[in-house]
């Protein structure tokens, strides 16, 4: 079956965030910036930040919380091919609901953040965020970063170790962050000991090999749907992880994240980096309502 398009024209789409009001932000890498689409689809630019963009976050405060990868992207169709020209400070900015934006994050303990990636916040009001390192001019790749911080900026490093991480959500009792290792193909389930405090990673579920996880969302189940970039399929784990359940086929290779939305919160709103669109699927249940909006 064909995709059903949503909004397309966007360069490096990542990131789906919806606010309250039912509009749909994204983040686009290779146009800087970060995008607001209407219900009916038309698309405005919301904030032109710099860098690239990668992941967003609505927090408690209505603002949209963005992680900005310092202008790094990897080559695909809907950026002529072009890579990004790493020429910028890695960051997490904070975009007021007017688009004004201001830089939240630059540094942690005197070392400069990497690449930060994927963010979400918990129960608590605060937010993780992945900040894997990227490859060195030999191809070498070395642990990245799982970092913590308030709304206020006040951020610590939870824990390094996994090869390149990248999406993230929080589980529905608030005790789980499950972390995608994109080198790996694996999801890592962490013990959420205390806020910004993690235990010992469990293995929560494969992809299969050329598959490389990426964003994430849970459904209001239990079911974690995971995008397998580079393969068009999003992979479905049950409850607690685990053998996967089903995949969901797109007609792009590049799937890079998703989001719940729509009247009855069940509508996967999926972000195609390749294509450079947004398409629709509707999903079985409503998604798990994000912390900030319970």
């Amino acid at each position: 079956m064909a995709d059903t398009v949503f909004s397309s024209g966007f360069r490096f789409p990542e990131g789906p965030s919806f606010d309250k009001e039912g509009n749909l932000f994204i983040v686009e890498l290779a146009r800087l910036c970060v995008t607001k689409i209407a219900p009916d689809g038309t698309s405005t630019v919301f904030a032109t930040l710099g860098g690239s963009p990668t992941g967003s976050a609505f927090g408690p405060d209505g603002a949209l919380y963005v992680c900005n990868g310092g202008g790094r992207w990897p080559p695909n169709e809907s950026t002529d091919n072009q890579p990004g020209p790493v020429d910028s400070a890695s960051l997490i900015q904070r975009i007021a609901v007017d688009g004004s934006f201001s830089t939240l994050i630059a540094e942690i303990d005197g070392t400069p953040i990497n690449s930060p990636n994927d963010i979400c916040f918990d129960n608590h009001g605060n937010f993780y965020f992945t900040d894997p390192v990227w490859p060195d001019a030999e191809g070498n790749v070395y642990p990245g970063t799982i970092c913590y911080s308030t709304t206020d900026g006040q951020a610590k490093r939870a824990h390094t170790g996994l090869l390149y991480p990248n999406g993230l959500a929080v589980s529905d009792d608030g005790g789980t962050l499950i972390v995608a290792e994109s080198l790996t193909g694996k999801l890592q389930a962490f013990p959420i000991l205390a806020p910004g405090e993690l235990g010992e990673p469990r293995e929560y579920g494969f992809l299969g090999e050329g598959s490389i996880p990426d964003g994430m969302a849970f459904d209001s189940e239990g079911r974690l749907l995971c995008a397998g970039h580079g393969t068009s399929r999003f992979h479905v784990f049950p409850p607690g992880g685990g053998e996967k359940e089903e995949q969901l086929v797109f007609e792009d290779a590049e799937v890079s994240n998703i989001c719940f939305g729509g009247p009855n919160f069940s509508t996967l709103y999926i972000t195609q980096s390749g294509k450079g669109r947004v398409v629709t699927h509707e999903w079985k249940v409503p998604g798990m309502r994000l912390f900030p909006d319970r």
